[in-house]
This record gives C-alpha cells, sequence and structure tokens, in this order.
C-alpha cells in the first residue's frame, strides 16, 4: 500500500512457449526488474514455464542473466542416434552423387556404416521423439529447485492420456488468491518437492521432438497419465492469472506484431515439430491476449450502461490492466538454436530494448 493507504494493483507475468527464443523473454523480464518493476503472480507454458520457475525461485534478473548467456555449453538439444544415423546417411548418399569417382567409394563406405545404426528398423516403430531429454532433465535438475519458489507459480501441462490442459501451481501459505483460483480450476495440480522438476520439464516437451512425460507423484486421478508441452492445449495462462487475481498482466510475445520472413526453418523431424509449435503457440497466445481486450470491453460497456456485470455474458467478471511487449522485427533464432549462443545473447539483447520502452497497461 502507499502512503495514503491504498493497495497496489496486483499483477502478473505471462510467459508463453518458444524454446530457445524464450532467450528473448529472458531478456524482457530481467531489465523489467532492473527498472524496480516485481510481479506477484508468475504464469508460464514451455519455455515460460522454464523461465517462470527461475523468476518465481528468484533472484531473477540475475539468474536469466546467468542461464541464458551460458545456455548453449549446456547442450540441451540432442538428437537421438537413430535421428543422427539416418540424418549422416542423407549427406553420405548427397556426396555419392556429387563427388568424384575417386571420393566415391569413400562416401559409399562411409554410408554403409551410417547406415548400420538404422537398424533393426523395428526400433522407428518405439520412437516417440527424435529429441534426448537426458540433457534437458539434467539442465532442470541442476536449476530448478522446489524449495527455492518464493513467488506464486502457475503453468501448464497437456495430459495427452486425458486429452486436456493440465495446470500446476504452488502458493506461498496465506496466499488470498488461493481459494478463488481453485474454485475456478477445480481440477489443478498443487506442485510438490517430487514432481516439480518432471511437471515442468512436461510443459515444454514438444510433442515428436521429445518424448511425452511421466509426471511422478500425482493425485490419484491424474497417475500413470502421460504430458506433452502446455502448449498443446494451452499456450498462454492468462486465465489462471486472472484465476488467482491478478489485476494487471504482463504478457510477452516472441513474435512481432506483424510476422517477419521464414522465421520458422525446418529441416528433420524434429525442427518441423518444433516450427509447428511455434506457429501455433504464437497463434494462440495472439487469440488468448485479444479476447482479455474484448472481455474488458464488454464488462466496460455493461457496467457503463447497467452498473451490473450480470448482464452480456460477463457476469462476475472484472476489467483487467493489459500490456504485451513483443519484438519489433523476426528473433534471429530458432526454437530449437540453443547450441548459438551468439543468436541467444542478441534475442536477450533485443528483449532488454523492448523492455526499456514497455507500454502502459490498458483496459
Amino acid at each position: 500500500m502507499d502512503a495514503a493507504g491504498v493497495r497496489d494493483p496486483i499483477t502478473a507475468l505471462v510467459l508463453s512457449g518458444g524454446g530457445a527464443r524464450g532467450a528473448y523473454e529472458a531478456g524482457v523480464v530481467s531489465q523489467l526488474y532492473d527498472q524496480g518493476e516485481e510481479f506477484d503472480i508468475i504464469c508460464g507454458t514451455s519455455i515460460g514455464a522454464i523461465n517462470g520457475a527461475l523468476i518465481a525461485q528468484r533472484p531473477a534478473a540475475a539468474t536469466l542473466r546467468t542461464v541464458w548467456s551460458t545456455i548453449s555449453t549446456v547442450g540441451v538439444i540432442k538428437e537421438i542416434p537413430a535421428v543422427e544415423s539416418g540424418q549422416k546417411l542423407l549427406a553420405d548418399l548427397q556426396d555419392v552423387r556429387t563427388d568424384s569417382t575417386l571420393r566415391k567409394v569413400g562416401d559409399v563406405l562411409h554410408a554403409v556404416e551410417d547406415a548400420a545404426g538404422l537398424f533393426p528398423l523395428s526400433q522407428f516403430l518405439t520412437i516417440s521423439g527424435g529429441l534426448d531429454p537426458n540433457p534437458i532433465i539434467a539442465f532442470l535438475k541442476t536449476n530448478l529447485n522446489f524449495a527455492q519458489l518464493m513467488l506464486p507459480f502457475v503453468f501448464a501441462a497437456t495430459n495427452l492420456t486425458h486429452g486436456s490442459s493440465q495446470v500446476f501451481y504452488k502458493f506461498p501459505e496465506g496466499f488470498p488468491g488461493t481459494t478463488n483460483f481453485l474454485t475456478a480450476e477445480n481440477d489443478a495440480v498443487q506442485l510438490t518437492g517430487d514432481c516439480y522438476t518432471e511437471a515442468v520439464r512436461a510443459s515444454g516437451a514438444i510433442p515428436i521432438a521429445f518424448p511425452p512425460v511421466a509426471i511422478p507423484a500425482l493425485p490419484a486421478a491424474q497417475a500413470g497419465s502421460q504430458y506433452v508441452d502446455g502448449g498443446v492445449a494451452n499456450n498462454t495462462p492468462i486465465g489462471q492469472a486472472v484465476h488467482a487475481g491478478a489485476e494487471r498482466i504482463t504478457v510477452i510475445f516472441m513474435d512481432p506484431e506483424t510476422d517477419g520472413p521464414d522465421h520458422y526453418p525446418s529441416g528433420n523431424l524434429a525442427q518441423v515439430a518444433a516450427a509447428c509449435y511455434a506457429v501455433m503457440a504464437q497463434t494462440i497466445l495472439q487469440a488468448d491476449f485479444d479476447l482479455a481486450l474484448r472481455t474488458n470491453q464488454a464488462v466496460a460497456a455493461t457496467d457503463a450502461a447497467a452498473k451490473d456485470t450480470s448482464a452480456n455474458g460477463v457476469k462476475g467478471k472484472r476489467q483487467i490492466g493489459l500490456r504485451e511487449i513483443r519484438p519489433q522485427a523476426a528473433l534471429p533464432l530458432t526454437i530449437l538454436d540453443f547450441d548459438k549462443q551468439d543468436l541467444i545473447n542478441r534475442a536477450f539483447a533485443l528483449g532488454v530494448e523492448d523492455a526499456k520502452n514497455a507500454p502502459p497497461y490498458r483496459t
């Protein structure tokens, strides 16, 4: 509260998915904190859940800088052996077509050697993701600590078994928004130390790129379920932020307002899956944000006409201050470019600059 006893609005930060482009998201948030902003509730999906966890654990700005300035050294993107062998074989066959006669013999021998990695062919029937999950598991175990969660934290994963979005949350004891949140999100799962890391990983498990995740220590209703990226069913948990009591919400986009040229390049199976996800994620994000603005307008119109939010389908709703921060042009990296530190640094720096000119909240 201020000197006059007026309570500050409850603020929420909503972070969407976008893989390596989460560097931009991290740059925005680190600069907002450096400028003195604070957030009362952290919500995220996919890479937004990972960034969100780092923010909720605090200190936010310093942690984000440290993680993203060195992430290329971690090697979080690693193809499974069958995918590596397939790519090498294709490269060998291309060399056979283009190399000189003297080099063709060596190319054929390389092709035979790489082809051996594709057998038995029956292994392809059991592949559920083209990328090895072990590097990201190690990364999360190193950087996530349930005991350090200091802020209310909400994120989503997709329950593939039940075909629905699953919300996970951790609120500090006595958090005032708990009752309303649990009423609105009656199947939300409270995080524990046993499921925290795997639940966050599940939120970022892009289908086809990564295999589904089995989360341990869940309630009976979700036990045995397989989870994939939260963006499949709920990329931007704006609604969860509202349910937790947020009155002002900052949403960070990964795309400019007008799409730039060819910023979702695709190649192998994992890259195609990631590119499809990135397009879907930002499209859903924009739709959710626009819906929130239209809801504000409906509430305002109803209040002005009748001073009663029971009409026009907006019963019980309230106006929310909304703010969007987004890049001015297409980001210089794709969703799986975790190994390109120079591009990650550029995206982070762009986020810092855009945060310096963050727009005001609007209703």
